[in-house]
């Protein structure tokens, strides 16, 4: 490290405002992660946990080279090409879609849109663009040119996520993720008892509800709940109106696609067994997988298992290892529609489908055969198929890697690993035991069956053993209780803000994460993890944070509306008024997990059990069993069985005393409940894009004041990325100098004011991101967190162009950081030169030779000369590996493009030079 970088970086790391500590991440749910240019020569892919749009030439379609990254929004989850040049990218951490300009290299405009954002598809006439948001479910339209919204389309469906849409344009699809499967609960009160115990010396069991089909002639009236059931919906692009729904698709919605030339649509989803009871039933078999085709000329629904003939019974089963196809995340299909390819999530393969949906090879991405690798599991969560070539894109969530597919051999020919992994190793090592299917007896079932990546499937089971034996636990007043181990149905629980909450479970009867693993041979059908197994997967665990609360105004507010019924109403009721003689709200449901991680007996909370204290952080994802005229979206609402629809109606039961009469201060407590802080600032995440046609819009530049105000207050930092100084630059704010400090050491730190004029004088474009507190330096300035600011570990370009050229955009630049070890590195040449020869100087010594009207910057001792040519956009990526040999460190390479130019003495134009200094590893 260059003792100049060292003081900079020095500098920027001791104030006091940075602090050391692993990344946050929201494990964004990829949806769309892979896309074509519409010319076929490009192929653009999301990088979720380092927000980032990766661009990639497929001059040499077997060997994808990567073009550039452009920092986008938080957790990006899907990329739609507009055009060749126009990207547009779905943040869903951020609630924005951005779109980026690929030849710029940056983001052009950020529209706000809806919580949680997953998809985008564009239809209709005018061109419109359709985005799927999925806590307030709808889909928000807005005109693709001026980006303005233009309506929206209620969906009556919980998550509504993944989009296609027609060859002509006219009609465009969407499939709810979590469109549940018509199952609801038969309150405990008017339930059977359960069956007797097997196990002699257990007292019976209690009382407790059952689970049932919402439409069972048996229980219907026992729990008035009405689930239409809808998945996924038909829109008519020009009238913005549903044109017909459709039923039985799935629980488990991962993505919706249209078979090419037929009136076909195949969903990627698994589906539930929560009406099997105990958890002996389901041990190895709590879902299928399958895919669900729709003929939409019939409206015929038809459920494909795509492992059919498993004998679930029989555990570990090898054979059935060898070949699961578990957890469908995505459906693509060869530009002729002859054959799908599904990618198994779980088991690290790709499924081929033929036209019936019937699976004729599998294609192992990672590990083949038995053997459960989750340090090294790959993820296939994304796929693309080349327009021309027999040659499939897999997208790895899990590894951040790139897979290249020839599906004539059905091997993967080439896989690039995308460098600087964001996550420390256990982190990202422990995320494999998460997803790992293998980890199963035959491999069809993952942790992440029900707790869908890192969340919950809004499902209530029934995991009761009726051989096990009783828990001991101790209550709030250090009294012993012993807990039944048939526990009744309990709704999923998230995955998300799972530190320092312990003890687990409704009833608290798990003291810590690490007394989960007796579930791998349980209800997986395995064996429990290893001891440092187990470690990296509890790391990955108390990893994983809640997204900001969509109900808080983005300055950490409440809101003060409806007046007589709003959260900031609720906010003293709820810490300071008594609804018995002396017992708050906040008494039990501290600040801010919303739990004191204490249990209560059954007496006490006047249930048939005892249960911890729950959480409030994620009340407001539990609003689809509230009634409507149309029914409900969710059959679990509230409680450990979900058998409350509401907060409202939970705090009309008896035990709440008073209150439980007093309508006005339940809705208000509702209110507030419902945007109870999660600990993540709405600032965090929250994007927005300045140039000169906005920078002194209060609409767009309100918005980026009130996060810079909330990061000195700790909610978070600030980062801004795009153009500024005639190059795309970061930035980090530093909230305690009120300026922003760049990514080059060299950069004096500027203020607001700064920004602003050159914004208003069109030098600058700028997107301000809100980040989690202490994400600054990593997302703004120095993405390795090496101590070495981004832009000066960057290749760096020196010297001038031919001052004569035709092509006076000839530049060249280096695609990522050179560092040691870095495989995927190039130097990517970007002229006007369509279709053209070019050569690329290679050399140890910088120059300044003249050569009529060119001026040669590499020296000619030992230089050497490589050549390409660009492709249809004048653009060339010249593979330049870096080895991994520590050695290599600090040395440096240099570089100098030549192309034709018929305005040049010779027929010839020169970039500039660009200086490569290898980073260390």
């Amino acid at each position: 490290m260059h003792r100049t970088a060292l003081v900079a970086s020095l500098l920027l790391f001791a104030l006091p405002s940075l602090r050391a500590q692993d990344p946050v991440h929201f494990e964004a749910p990829l949806t769309h992660a892979a896309e074509l240019s519409p010319s076929g020569d490009r192929l653009f892919t999301v990088d979720a946990d380092d927000a980032r749009l990766c661009v990639w030439s497929l001059a040499d379609p077997r060997r994808p080279v990567l073009l550039r990254e452009i920092v986008v929004g938080l957790g990006p989850v899907a990329v739609r090409a507009r055009t060749d040049d126009e990207v547009w990218v779905v943040n869903f951490a951020s609630d924005c879609v951005q779109i980026v300009s690929i030849a710029q290299g940056l983001v052009l405009a950020t529209i706000p849109t809806a919580d949680e954002p997953g998809d985008v598809v564009f239809a209709g006439a005018p061109q419109r663009a359709f985005v799927a948001t999925g806590t307030d479910r709808k889909i928000q339209v807005f005109d693709a040119l001026t980006h303005a919204r233009i309506g929206e389309i209620a969906l009556f469906a919980d998550d509504p996520r993944s989009l296609c849409v027609s060859e002509d344009g006219t009609r465009l699809w969407v499939a709810a993720h979590r469109s549940g499967n018509g199952t609801t609960l038969v309150p405990d009160n008017r339930a059977p008892a359960p069956p007797p115990p097997i196990n002699p010396n257990l007292p019976a069991a209690p009382r407790q509800g059952i689970l049932v089909r919402h439409d069972d002639p048996l229980w219907r009236s026992t729990h008035g709940v009405v689930l239409p059931d809808l998945d996924v919906f038909e829109i008519d692009a020009n009238t913005r109106t549903i044109a017909r729904t459709f039923t039985g698709v799935g629980t488990i919605l991962f993505d919706v696609a249209k078979r090419p030339g037929r009136d076909e649509l195949w969903v990627a989803n698994t589906e539930a067994r929560n009406l099997t009871r105990f958890i002996s039933a389901l041990r190895g078999h709590a879902v299928d997988n399958r895919v669900t085709k729709i003929d939409l000329a019939t409206a015929t629904v038809t459920p494909i298992d795509l492992n059919p003939g498993i004998a679930y019974g029989a555990l570990p089963d090898l054979a059935a290892l060898s070949i699961a196809l578990a957890q469908p995340a995505d459906v693509e299909f060869a530009p002729d529609g002859s054959l799908a390819y599904v990618a198994a999530f779980g088991t690290d393969r790709i499924g081929v489908l033929a036209p019936d949906g019937s699976v004729i090879a599998r294609i192992d991405v990672g590990t083949p055969g038995t053997t459960a690798t989750p340090r090294t599991k790959r993820g296939p969560r994304a796929l693309a198929h080349h327009q021309t070539q027999p040659l499939l894109y897999v997208v790895e969530r899990i590894a951040n890697a790139l897979d290249v597919v020839d599906t004539a051999t059905r091997t993967v020919v080439a896989r690039i690993s995308r460098d600087n992994p964001p996550l420390p190793r256990t982190v990202a090592e422990g995320r494999g035991f998460l997803y790992d299917a293998k980890l199963s007896g035959n491999g069809t079932m993952s942790c992440a069956s029900c707790h869908v990546d890192g969340t919950t499937d809004n499902l209530a089971w029934d995991l009761g053993d009726p051989a096990g034996t009783l828990t001991r636990i101790t209550d709030a007043f250090g009294q012993p209780i012993d807990l039944h181990p048939m526990k009744g149905p309990m709704v999923t629980q998230t995955l998300q803000g799972l530190d320092a909450t312990q003890p687990f479970h409704w009833r608290g009867d798990r003291p810590d994460l690490n007394a989960f693993n007796p579930a791998f041979d349980e209800l997986m059908g395995r064996t429990p993890l290893a001891p440092l197994e187990l470690v990296d997967f509890v790391a990955f665990m108390e990893s994983v944070s809640y997204m900001p609360n969509p109900r808080q105004n983005l300055d950490r507010s409440l809101p003060t509306t409806p007046i007589g019924a709003s959260a900031a109403e609720g906010q003293p009721l709820f810490t300071t008024t008594p609804f018995t003689s002396v017992v708050r709200c906040v008494d039990c449901h501290s600040l801010t997990t919303g739990t004191n991680l204490l249990i209560f007996s059954a007496s006490i909370l006047q249930v048939s059990q005892a249960m911890k204290v729950a959480q409030l952080r994620n009340i407001y994802k539990r609003t689809g069993k509230l009634a409507t005229p149309q029914g409900r979206t969710a059959g679990f609402g509230n409680t450990h069985d979900g058998v409350d629809d509401s907060v409202f109606a939970f705090l009309g039961r008896p035990v709440f005393g008073s209150l439980a009469g007093n309508t006005t201060s339940r809705r208000k407590l509702e209110a507030f409940v419902l945007a109870f802080d999660n600990g993540t600032a709405p600032m965090v995440g929250h994007a927005r894009t300045l140039d000169s046609t906005n920078v002194n819009d209060p609409g767009t530049r309100g918005p980026v004041l009130t996060m810079l105000n909330r990061a000195a207050l700790g909610d978070g930092d600030v980062v801004a990325h795009g153009l500024l100084g005639g190059r795309i630059a970061g930035l980090r704010y530093d909230a305690q100098v009120q300026l922003f400090r760049g990514d080059r050491a060299a950069d004096p730190a500027v203020p607001l004011a700064y920004l602003d004029a050159e914004l208003a004088a069109g030098r600058a474009r700028l997107s301000f991101l809100g980040v989690p507190a202490g994400e600054g330096v990593r997302l703004g300035v120095d993405r390795d967190r090496d101590g070495v600011r981004d832009g000066d570990e960057a290749a760096q370009p020196f010297g001038s162009a031919s001052p004569l050229s035709c092509a006076p955009s000839l530049r060249i630049e280096g695609n990522e950081p050179p560092s040691v070890a870095s495989p995927g590195f190039a130097v990517v040449v970007d002229s006007t030169a369509i279709t053209a020869p070019g050569a690329l100087l290679v050399g140890f010594a910088t120059s300044s030779t003249p050569i009529f009207d060119l001026v040669v910057h590499v020296g000619a001792a030992g230089s050497f000369s490589l050549g390409f040519s660009t492709d249809g956009r004048g653009n060339a990526a010249i593979p330049a590996a870096i080895p991994n040999d520590p050695a290599l460190a600090g040395g440096a390479l240099f570089f100098q493009a030549i192309v034709p130019d018929a305005c040049g003495a010779l027929g010839l134009a020169a970039s500039h030079g660009l200086r490569v200094v290898v980073q260390p590893r």
